[in-house]
């Protein structure tokens, strides 16, 4: 069983900055504090905990590999669709809040965070006070990147599932 992706980075304006993101890994192997460092020198990391996000999400979303030798970008041609095909089985959460505006229609962001917030693991729950805070940031995010690319439609305050036709375009 592949570990889905719990963390995000804060979504970017358009799904075209995602693929700019992934240009910025090299073709070449590089640590992944060189890759860290490109992206918050060249890129959308503010900082290093957002660039190790980001390189993680890519590596999620298997347009980017870890090898002995380092952080490379694949081959592969990469375009919104791909981004928006591989997303939901790339990070946590996407199924409970796609599931919950399939059954009940629109919904806040409130009434979709709620069950995100529980999936968090025991181990984190005693280790910081703040992790429902932390969670409902998760959520958030989560949020936004679902609009990002296309799986959900965002109305004044609540969010519905899109139309299929239009996910990724």
């Amino acid at each position: 069983m592949r570990l889905k992706l719990t963390r995000l980075p804060p979504a970017p304006k358009s799904i075209d900055a995602v693929l700019a993101v992934r240009k910025l890994v090299p073709l070449v192997p590089a640590t992944d504090a060189a890759c860290q460092s490109r992206l918050q020198r060249r890129g959308p990391a503010q900082t290093a905990e957002q660039a190790r996000d980001w390189l993680t999400l890519l590596r999620s979303l298997s347009v980017i590999r870890s090898s002995d030798a380092g952080i490379v970008r694949t081959r592969e041609p990469v375009t919104p669709e791909t981004v928006a095909d591989r997303f939901p089985s790339a990070v946590l959460g996407v199924e409970t809040v796609c599931g919950a505006l399939e059954r009940e229609g629109p919904l806040t962001a409130a009434e979709l965070c709620k069950p995100i917030v529980e999936l968090a693991p025991e181990w984190e729950r005693r280790r910081s006070p703040t992790w429902r805070e932390t969670w409902r940031m998760a959520c958030d995010r989560l949020l936004a990147w679902l609009v990002l690319v296309g799986h959900v439609d965002r109305m004044d305050d609540r969010y519905a599932l899109a139309d299929p036709d239009t996910v990724g375009v």
